[in-house]
């Protein structure tokens, strides 16, 4: 009985673990994703990550009627703050002054905020995209200015102009134009003429389908794949596990039996979000929300005993060894062994080669090879699912500009005891 009190205390806490907030640090307004609430001395808390430190192990714990909710921040002057009635256990909602401020949204377009993800006309068919960071007005300005972070190094600056910091951004990716020049970003909106059926994708959250539904194939693929608000919604770092999910559930089933494997009590709600949550719904209607897969990367957090797996960028296998392995126990995928060492195991192979003069636009079944013939690997025995990490790249430096999919896979010359 006292558990079940516990839960809807919490459950009636506004703000919740995943979502984005905005509060106050050393006098600057700054938005942070809530890692967790909690209760101290009578106090609600929450941990937040801030935007700025996302890639860090750094959080802030911020009292709860100091942080508001993202979908309340563009509310002009004034914003809505949660607090608590510490006498009755219930959230109440006041108003507070807001003084002038980098987000004061009057002559704002009502779609536009920071943190919007904007295109720019700068004429004779240049358009650029990117994230507005800041909106103000700049010395010797009358027009709403907005300080935009682009998605390429085609900008003027890092955020910092004639000696003034108004945002931060890697250098050459900043930009200040007029907020009038900003257009929402066309490739991130819900179109409901253009795109009527998926209402819902509007939202911040995917519902579970607890229906176990086939991977996608054909053409049924391309139609629910294709077009805006597809695939799996990026936040906060999210990348590495978007594209590993996304690639091994859309349109293969050859792990699905780690589905429906049956798993320890404690890991068994893992399973379930994996399932419901992110698998299901991708394939029903193309789409999964970020909120969902952070639920499931906070679960990965406590059974990684890893404080940044809900907030810093991994290596896939990281991800992979821990939700195939410690939590669902399959065995690993593959055996490899190098010259006469001992036989390794693993659940995916990771393509390491220097650069290749020869391989302008490689496919995959020519890089598998030439990693394997320069790292003298072999397969020990057939692989029942041949999970395959690409070269990796960087910032500045891409080894291929195109890799074309190899749809086969000949892996006969890469097997133990074969000489062809």
């Amino acid at each position: 009985m006292k558990q079940e009190e516990k839960r809807e205390a919490v459950e009636d806490v506004p703000v919740k673990v995943g979502e984005t907030i905005g509060f106050y640090l050393d006098d600057v307004f700054t938005r942070g994703v809530a890692m967790a609430v909690y209760k101290e001395g009578g106090n609600w808390m929450v941990k937040v990550c801030p935007e700025e430190e996302g890639t860090t192990d750094v959080f802030r714990d911020i009292p709860m009627d100091s942080v508001v909710k993202e979908e309340l921040l563009s509310s002009g002057e004034l914003a809505l703050a949660l607090v608590a009635d510490t006498d009755g256990g219930h959230w109440t909602q006041r108003k507070r002054e807001r003084s002038a401020s980098p987000e004061d949204g009057e002559n704002k377009p009502p779609s536009l905020d920071v943190n919007s993800l904007v295109q720019i006309d700068l004429g004779r068919g240049n358009c650029v995209t990117g994230t507005i960071r800041w909106i103000g007005y700049m010395l010797k300005t009358q027009e709403k200015m907005a300080g935009i972070e682009l998605d390429e190094e085609k900008g003027v600056c890092d955020g910092e102009w004639q000696g003034v910091r108004y945002f931060t951004c890697p250098a050459k990716r900043g930009l200040f134009v007029t907020l009038e020049q900003c257009q929402p970003d066309m490739r991130f909106q819900c179109n409901s003429s253009a795109f009527p059926e998926p209402a819902e994708f509007c939202g911040l959250d995917t519902a579970e389908v607890p229906s176990n539904l086939p991977p996608l194939r054909d053409d049924l693929a391309v139609r629910v794949l294709q077009g805006p608000m597809r695939g799996i919604q990026g936040h906060c770092n999210s990348c590495y596990m978007d594209a590993a999910l996304f690639s091994l559930f859309s349109c293969t089933s050859v792990l699905d039996s780690m589905l429906f494997k049956p798993s320890l009590p404690p890991d068994r709600h893992i399973q379930r979000i994996l399932r419901d949550k992110i698998v299901n719904p991708l394939r029903q209607k193309g789409f999964v929300a970020a909120s969902n897969v952070m639920h499931l990367r906070h679960q990965l957090t406590e059974k990684g005993q890893c404080s940044s797996f809900a907030t810093s960028e991994k290596d896939p296998e990281e991800f992979l060894n821990l939700i195939m392995h410690r939590i669902l126990g399959i065995d690993p995928l593959l055996k490899l062994q190098s010259g006469k060492l001992k036989e390794q195991e693993c659940f995916c192979y990771q393509i390491f080669m220097d650069k290749q003069e020869d391989l302008v636009v490689p496919n995959v079944q020519q890089l598998v090879e030439h990693s394997f013939l320069s790292s003298d690997l072999k397969l020990v025995e057939i692989p029942s699912c041949f999970i395959i990490q690409m070269p990796r790249f960087g910032k500045e430096y891409k080894m291929f500009n195109k890799i074309i999919p190899s749809l086969e896979l000949d892996i006969t010359d890469l097997l133990a005891g074969y000489h062809g």
